[in-house]
């Protein structure tokens, strides 16, 4: 990863987090139940991903998903997507004949995703979120050799 690359990143925070946990202590499976919650969130992405290429929404979906980075730690959810290189294989079309800018195409995408994880997730556990949406410079790097990440956005 290049530190100059420009991204958008999402950065969500579940709200009432600590009475999550505070619930957890009591039943530990509220945890557990969350963790599968989120495997089967990002399992779907994956999944939709395989899909055969139908129509051009699903290669836009495919090719953003191909990209997308997500990162889940404590109460926070951080949905990356990398703006360099950004372009079909083949030049889509609308319905109309015009041609879509990629770009255009994968921010409405990436947007989609994010908006799905947050009300899926919502609906399922029952907590809202805050955050943000931010374009530019983005860098992760790993500090050492047991998971530990830095991570900086610049906008």
């Amino acid at each position: 990863m290049n530190i100059l690359d420009n991204y958008i990143v999402a950065y969500i925070d579940i709200l009432g987090y600590i009475e999550l946990v505070n619930k957890s202590y009591r039943d530990s499976n509220i945890i557990k139940n969350i963790e599968e919650i989120l495997k089967n969130i990002l399992t779907e992405i994956e999944d939709y991903s395989k899909r055969p290429d139908s129509t051009d929404f699903i290669k836009a979906v495919k090719q953003v998903y191909k990209k997308i980075n997500i990162k889940i730690f404590s109460d926070t959810m951080l949905i990356t997507l990398p703006l360099s290189n950004l372009n079909f294989s083949d030049d889509l079309q609308s319905e109309h004949g015009e041609d879509i800018k990629d770009e255009l195409v994968f921010l409405l995408v990436y947007f989609w995703t994010v908006s799905q994880i947050i009300l899926k997730f919502s609906s399922l556990v029952g907590y809202f979120f805050r955050g943000c949406i931010s374009l530019g410079q983005y860098y992760e790097n790993n500090l050492d050799n047991h998971g530990n990440k830095f991570m900086g956005v610049s906008a």
